[in-house]
């Protein structure tokens, strides 16, 4: 029964060093700084979003594919970009990683305040929300669907760049240091 027990630790353990390299090489091969806005019918921007993504050295300052995944989005709002903590991976989000691939990221969102989300008259409509943030890395940027879905995810909604003939690129430094991040 030991040796049992043992060899489907073992690879228990294998598969899920095998999933957390997936995550950390996804974010380290995609790191950098990505900026989106959506534009209405009348040419009002409904939605604003600044998204960093990468990886931080880990206990033992080991960087890249051994580091630790962190995204991070920020909500344009009353002049400044807002870290939504209720979007961003951390300890106190309600945020997963809910697929991976090499070059496919999936984040799934609960019970998110629904205030900051103009499109779709978001803000109006609800008070919590559901959502699913797809990357999708390729040369030169990401291409990217959010979903929004109420509580009991009925579809509310989508915007992303698919159709786009290019991904989003990566800001440059200088376009970075432009943006206004609210303290």
């Amino acid at each position: 029964a030991y040796s049992a027990l043992n060899t489907s630790y073992v690879i228990l353990a294998t598969a899920y060093a095998e999933i957390v390299e997936t995550y950390n090489l996804w974010f380290y091969n995609t790191e950098g700084v990505f900026s989106f806005y959506v534009l209405d019918l009348n040419n009002v921007r409904v939605a604003d979003y600044v998204w960093e993504l990468g990886t931080d050295p880990n206990a033992d300052g080991d960087d890249g594919r051994y580091g630790v995944p962190y995204f991070s989005e920020y909500i344009y709002s009353g002049g400044c970009y807002g870290k939504s903590e209720a979007t961003s991976l951390g300890a106190d989000s309600e945020v997963y990683i809910s697929q991976a691939s090499s070059t496919d990221m999936e984040l799934t969102g609960y019970n998110i305040p629904a205030d900051n989300y103009s499109a779709f008259d978001i803000n109006i409509n609800y008070t919590f929300i559901n959502q699913t943030f797809k990357v999708y890395r390729r040369t030169g940027g990401i291409y990217f669907l959010i979903s929004f879905y109420d509580t009991s995810w009925n579809p509310i909604g989508t915007i992303g760049n698919l159709a786009n003939s290019s991904p989003n690129p990566y800001l440059t430094t200088t376009a970075y240091s432009l943006i206004n991040f609210c303290n």
